[in-house]
C-alpha cells in the first residue's frame, strides 16, 4: 500500500448531526476517521479497514473500503485529527468510499453525513464532474458496494441497489445539480430525475440525510426545521432527501422534490431479458457509498467531515399503516385505514379540520393492542361540512403516549350537490330543495351521535320544492337534517326550540 504523508486541509466546518430520525431507533451505525491513520492513497487497488495495516479505521460492524481505478489520478487523504476523508475524484472510472455487511440492519435507514465540494486550484472542474451517493443491499460477494463497479451501471447491482442520488457539476453556472436514479439496464443507468430544491455551491459544507424505506408499509419520522419538529411519512419503497447548508447565516434544512413529489422512488433495475433485478421489498439496507467520476484534470475534490451515522429502526412507530383514506357517501364520509402491524396500541382518534390547520375529535376507534396482523378500521363522519373536510389519525398507546400517523385527507364533501335548507319553527321544520330531476327523495333527522330519531320520503319535482315536516316528537336541542336523492347526499343543522 503507496502512503503519503496527509497535508492540512482548510476551510472545514464542525459537523452537526441530525436532531431527526426514526423513533426509537433499534441500532445505530457510526462512522468516523478519527481511529484511522493519517496518509493518502494514490495508487490503483482497494483498501479495506480489514487489511493487516489498514489505514481505515474497523467499524463496529461490517467493512469499509476505498476504491481507486486505474489510470485516474485519483487519491484519499484521511485526517485522522481533522475527522476527515478526502478524494480527488476519478478522471476515468469511479473512486468509491464505501461500507457494508452492517449489523443489526433493517429495511428502514436513515443516514446522514457532512461533505464539501471543492475546487482544486483556479480552474474549475469539468463540466460533468460527477459524485453519487447510494445505499442498498450488500448482495453476495459481487456488489456494487464491495467492488470497483460504478452505479452507473446496473450488471453488478442486481438485487441490491435501493437509492441513488447524483451531484453533478455544471461549469457554466459553477454549481452541482441533483438527480436521482430513475431506472438502468444491464447496459447503463439513467439519473433523469431531477430534483427540485436548489443546487449546491462549491467549496460549501452541507449536510446530506436521506430518509429510506424499502419496508411493505409508510413510515414516519420526525425531523427539526427551524425551531419546529414535524412529522413526514415516507412511503413504501421510497425515500426523502434533505440538504442544509451549514455555512448559511441560519441553516435551513429543505427537502428535495421530484416534480412535486417528495417520495423519491427507488431505483428500479431491469436486465436485458426485462427481468426485475430491483432490491426486493423488505430486504435490509446494510450497505453505502459515495462514488467520485468524469473528473477530467482532477480539478475537483469530496471531503467528508465528521462521522457518518445510520439509524435502524423496524418499527418506525406503534403503528405501520398500508393506507388510510376516505370518500364521499350517502351516510357522510367513509374513512378506511388499514394497519400492517400495531404495538401497544390503545385507540385511534380520528380529527377533522375546516380550514387544515385546527383540528378537533369527532370519534374513536378501539385498536388491536399489540400484533403483527393485518387490521382494517371504518370511521363515518355523519357530520361532514359543506366544502373541503381534512382528516388526520391519531394513535394513543396505554400509556396515553398519541401519534399522528398516515397522511393528512383533504375530502370535498356536497359542493356539487342540489340546494338544501331546513328552517325549524316549533313543531315545524320546513324543507326547501331544489333536485335536477324528478325522484323519490329521502329526509332523515339524526342527532349529533349520529342516531336516526325521524324520517320521511317525498317525490319532489324537477327544480324548486318547499315543505314542512312535523318535529313535535324531537326534544329541544340540535339535530341534523339529511337530504338523500340517488347518489346526492346533503345535510344542514338545526336547532329544535
Amino acid at each position: 500500500m503507496k502512503r503519503k504523508l496527509l497535508l492540512g486541509l482548510g476551510l472545514l466546518l464542525g459537523s452537526t448531526f441530525a436532531k431527526a430520525q426514526w423513533a426509537s431507533p433499534a441500532s445505530t451505525w457510526t462512522y468516523g476517521f478519527t481511529g484511522a491513520t493519517a496518509a493518502t492513497v494514490s495508487t490503483a487497488g482497494t483498501y479495506l479497514s480489514t487489511d493487516a495495516s489498514p489505514f481505515l479505521a474497523a467499524p463496529s460492524s461490517g467493512i469499509v473500503r476505498v476504491g481507486i481505478p486505474t489510470s485516474s489520478n485519483a487519491t484519499f487523504t484521511v485526517d485522522p485529527t481533522a475527522n476527515t476523508l478526502a478524494t480527488i475524484a476519478s478522471s476515468s472510472g469511479s473512486s468509491k468510499f464505501s461500507a457494508y455487511n452492517i449489523a443489526n440492519a433493517t429495511e428502514v435507514m436513515s443516514i446522514t453525513f457532512t461533505i464539501r465540494f471543492e475546487q482544486i486550484g483556479a480552474t474549475k472542474p469539468a463540466n460533468n464532474t460527477a459524485y453519487v451517493f447510494s445505499s442498498g443491499y450488500n448482495n453476495g460477494t459481487s456488489t456494487l458496494y464491495s467492488n470497483s463497479n460504478a452505479v452507473y451501471t446496473s450488471t453488478n447491482s442486481n438485487g441490491n441497489l435501493f437509492s441513488a442520488i447524483r451531484f453533478l457539476y455544471n461549469n457554466t453556472n459553477d454549481n452541482f445539480v441533483l438527480s436521482y436514479r430513475t431506472t438502468g439496464t444491464t447496459s447503463a443507468g439513467n439519473f433523469s430525475g431531477a430534483l427540485s430544491g436548489g443546487a449546491l455551491v462549491p467549496n460549501t459544507n452541507y449536510k446530506i440525510e436521506v430518509y429510506q424505506n424499502n419496508s411493505s408499509a409508510d413510515k414516519t419520522y420526525s425531523h427539526l426545521v427551524g425551531s419546529t419538529t414535524t412529522q413526514f411519512t415516507v412511503l413504501k419503497g421510497c425515500y426523502h432527501l434533505w440538504v442544509t447548508n451549514l455555512d448559511a447565516t441560519t441553516p435551513t434544512p429543505v427537502r428535495y422534490l421530484l416534480s412535486g413529489n417528495y417520495d423519491l422512488p427507488k431505483a428500479v433495475e431491469t436486465g436485458a431479458d426485462n427481468t426485475d433485478l430491483s432490491i426486493p421489498e423488505n430486504k435490509k439496507l446494510d450497505a453505502f457509498l459515495i462514488q467520485g467520476s468524469a473528473n477530467t484534470g482532477n480539478y475537483s475534490r469530496a471531503i467528508l467531515k465528521g462521522a457518518v451515522t445510520l439509524n435502524y429502526n423496524e418499527s418506525v412507530l406503534p403503528v405501520s399503516l398500508t393506507s388510510f383514506t376516505g370518500k364521499q357517501s350517502l351516510k357522510g364520509i367513509d374513512l378506511n385505514w388499514q394497519s400492517a402491524s400495531e404495538l401497544n396500541n390503545n385507540y385511534y382518534e380520528v380529527l377533522r379540520s375546516e380550514n387544515g390547520k385546527d383540528y378537533a375529535s369527532i370519534g374513536i376507534i378501539k385498536g388491536g393492542g399489540t400484533n403483527q396482523e393485518v387490521h382494517n378500521y371504518n370511521f363515518v363522519d355523519v357530520n361532514p361540512v359543506n366544502g373541503v373536510n381534512y382528516y388526520q389519525l391519531k394513535q394513543v398507546d396505554y400509556n396515553g403516549t398519541n401519534t399522528l400517523v398516515g397522511k393528512t385527507l383533504a375530502i370535498t364533501f356536497g359542493n356539487n350537490l342540489s340546494e338544501f335548507k331546513v328552517s325549524s319553527n316549533g313543531n315545524t321544520l320546513k324543507v326547501f330543495s331544489s333536485v335536477n330531476k324528478t325522484g323519490l327523495t329521502n329526509f332523515v333527522i339524526t342527532d349529533l351521535q349520529g342516531k336516526t330519531v325521524a324520517q320521511v320520503s317525498k317525490v319532489l319535482d324537477k327544480g324548486y320544492n318547499s315543505f314542512s315536516i312535523d318535529v313535535s316528537s324531537l326534544k329541544t336541542g340540535v339535530f341534523v337534517a339529511q337530504m338523500r336523492n340517488d347518489n346526492e347526499y346533503k345535510i344542514a343543522k338545526f336547532i329544535k326550540e
